[in-house]
């Protein structure tokens, strides 16, 4: 059955064997060929189609947007040909007019925005100012007093300028007794003291001579270096130099006057090592004269001691 169906789609030679019939598998790829050249034929077609189709939408949008620019530069070339120079002159002058409100308005905020800057730092000055006196007021009625013994505790011991006292130790613990008496106030007041080399009084005399205390701490003086009560400061240190000092250094307070900022700078002038102006004086001295001096001071004290 089987070797019937061979020799039925082939053909058999002269052995007997059968051999493929090659007309038959021809046809078939030639109609595979012919339906593959329609396809890309039917393809070739719609693709020339989309591609027309392109350009006639790009040409009709593109003629669109010429029209539309042709049509808008006529329309303001007309408005602009209907309109007179005077009209022309006025929208400008309007354009104008416009701009410089806007400038106005501008210049307008920036000059409320600078008056409240001035008005926040006059009252930040202000408060400053007033918070200054008011921890000034509250430094002076602390009842600083209180800080020391009035029995003799902690007050400074009497300085007579001899060689075997300390004028450091005593300079330090006359300050701090100062200052717990009338308050720290008084440490830019030594501080301006020790750099006067004028005689120190309340009021400056014409002579150009003097310097006035008055002037730089006291009534006169302005808001934030006035002291209250400065006066009476000064007579108070007068009358403790007096009192914690005896000797050769009490007769410098004595010859001072009765300014007690005139006889700080004078005792000082006089027994601060550190003193500008005790170098100045010693200094322009020779060595020999200032020896003798010594010396005789020296005996001096030997005889008043016998």
């Amino acid at each position: 059955m089987m070797a019937r169906e061979n020799r039925s789609s082939g053909t058999s030679d002269r052995h007997g064997s059968v051999r493929p019939d090659l007309s038959r598998r021809a046809a078939v790829d030639r109609g595979a060929i012919a339906i593959r050249h329609r396809w890309l034929a039917h393809a070739s077609h719609w693709t020339w189609r989309a591609w027309a189709a392109s350009w006639a939408y790009f040409l009709v949008f593109s003629f669109g947007i010429l029209s539309a620019l042709v049509i808008g530069y006529f329309e303001l070339w007309g408005e602009m040909a209907a309109q007179t120079p005077e009209q022309v002159l006025l929208d400008m002058q309007a354009q104008l007019q416009v701009q410089q409100d806007m400038l106005i308005q501008q210049q307008t905020q920036m000059q409320q925005v600078m008056a409240r800057l001035t008005e926040s730092n006059t009252r930040a000055e202000r408060a400053e100012e007033e918070r200054y006196l008011a921890m000034k007021l509250l430094s002076q009625r602390q009842g600083a007093e209180d800080l020391v013994d009035t029995k003799g505790v902690g007050q400074p011991f009497k300085f007579s300028g001899k060689m075997d006292q300390d004028f450091a130790e005593w300079d330090h613990k006359m300050k701090t007794f100062l200052r717990a008496k009338y308050g720290p106030e008084l440490d830019p007041v030594f501080a301006w003291v020790l750099k006067q080399r004028k005689v120190v009084t309340r009021f400056a005399d014409a002579s150009n001579r003097t310097v006035g205390w008055d002037e730089a701490f006291g009534s006169t003086a302005d808001t934030l270096d006035s002291i209250e009560g400065f006066e009476k400061m000064v007579n108070g240190i007068y009358a403790y130099l007096v009192n914690f000092t005896t000797g050769e250094a009490n007769k410098v307070v004595r010859n001072s006057g009765t300014d007690g900022l005139e006889a700080w700078r004078r005792i000082h002038n006089e027994y601060d090592p550190t003193s500008s102006m005790r170098r100045v004086v010693h200094g322009a001295e020779p060595s020999e004269v200032r020896e003798r001096r010594q010396v005789g001071r020296g005996i001096g004290r030997l005889v008043g001691q016998e």
